[in-house]
């Protein structure tokens, strides 16, 4: 059903339009997403806008216009920084240890071997086999010590990263809710607006029933059943048609006082009562048949609207990523792990996730 754009905007308050006389361009703005498309005069195909009719814009397919103005696809601020964090879990190298490099060592090891030889140098045994056997002695001896402070650093840097990650993460998913409350909050608009357009057919088809029922009580059409009905005020209702012509049948039959003229009144009754059972069975019809005609339109255009916010996400390399940590988090193994250990269940997850070892389904119930 082809209605104008002025139409539209009043039967869907969400949306609000403009009109810029100086460019002559025509405005429409979703004020639920923020969208808004503009067109010129004859313009405005791609959004569902049909040509100029009496001076109004007329609008050929509103699913055009509504999808136009629809919430975009979700685009996720955090992704880049998830996949990032998650790049380094998954190639942090395992701990290793090289005294060699480490400067800490190497300068505690110095201040030992130097208090070794200052105690040998005191006893004047400086260059004695036994003072350089003590003095590797105190050397070595640091070693384990600085080799396990340097392992917690390891440990610590591994948890910083997955503290990190997991901070990421619930920042997505605020972001995702906060998208999804969005739809959800539109997709209810239009359901709200469909109820609208239902309610006020039902209260059509109620004020016709309730002016039939007024012009038979009544006998004929008055004002407030013409301006439902559009029929002129003072037309005889079709009941007190049939009473006057009865009335005149039976004075006919009197005058007559024969069998002719019985005849003559059954055989008019019947033809009347017939005609008129099938003009007012037509009229009734007639007037359903438009009205529900009417509103299944409506109700399809708007099924067809609420359908387009429907909305679903292929799984991208970074939803793979998040689907690993979260398995490799409920893995019962993942407590007592080490931060190489955890590493490695992750990249297990990750593995068995890129290599579609299970469809989509099976993904999902896996992480309920």
């Amino acid at each position: 059903m082809a209605y104008t754009l002025a139409d539209f905007v009043k039967l869907n308050p969400i949306y609000q339009k403009r009109y810029d006389p100086n460019t002559s361009t025509s405005y429409v703005k979703n004020t639920k997403t923020g969208k808004e498309v503009s067109f010129g005069v004859g313009q405005g195909q791609q959004y569902g806008i049909g040509a100029l009719q009496n001076g109004s814009q007329m609008i050929e397919d509103p699913n055009k216009l509504i999808s136009s103005l629809s919430q975009p696809q979700y685009q996720s601020p955090y992704s880049e920084k998830i996949t990032g964090t998650l790049s380094a879990i998954s190639n942090r190298p395992a701990f290793s240890y090289d005294p060699s490099n480490d400067t800490g060592l190497q300068a505690a090891q110095n201040t030992a071997t130097d208090a070794v030889s200052r105690a040998a140098a005191r006893r004047g045994m400086l260059y004695s086999d036994s003072n350089k056997s003590q003095m590797g002695q105190a050397a070595m001896a640091l070693v384990p010590q600085f080799e396990q402070a340097a392992y917690n650093r390891y440990q610590q840097e591994g948890d910083d990263l997955f503290n990190q990650l997991g901070y990421l993460s619930n920042l997505e998913n605020q972001s995702y809710g906060q998208y999804r409350d969005t739809i959800g909050d539109e997709r209810y608009d239009k359901e709200f607006d469909y109820q609208i357009g239902r309610d006020q057919v039902a209260d059509e088809r109620a004020e016709l029933a309730t002016q039939l029922q007024r012009i038979s009580a009544l006998g004929y059409v008055d004002e407030r059943a013409s301006s439902v009905l559009g029929m002129p005020v003072g037309t005889i209702s079709p009941e007190e048609r049939q009473s006057a012509a009865d009335r005149a049948l039976q004075l006919q039959m009197s005058r007559e006082g024969n069998a002719a003229a019985m005849a003559r009144l059954n055989a008019s009754n019947a033809a009347d009562l017939q005609r008129l059972k099938m003009s007012n069975e037509a009229d009734t019809r007639n007037q359903m048949r438009s009205h529900l005609f009417d509103m299944a339109r409506l109700k399809e255009s708007n099924k067809a609207d609420t359908e387009k916010f429907e909305l679903s996400r292929t799984p991208t390399d970074y939803d793979y990523k998040q689907m690993a940590l979260q398995l490799a988090m409920e893995d019962t193994r993942w407590q007592a792990a080490t931060v190489a250990d955890k590493q490695g269940i992750v990249s297990e997850y990750l593995g068995m996730l890129q290599g579609n070892k299970y469809s989509d389904e099976e993904l999902m119930e896996l992480l309920k």
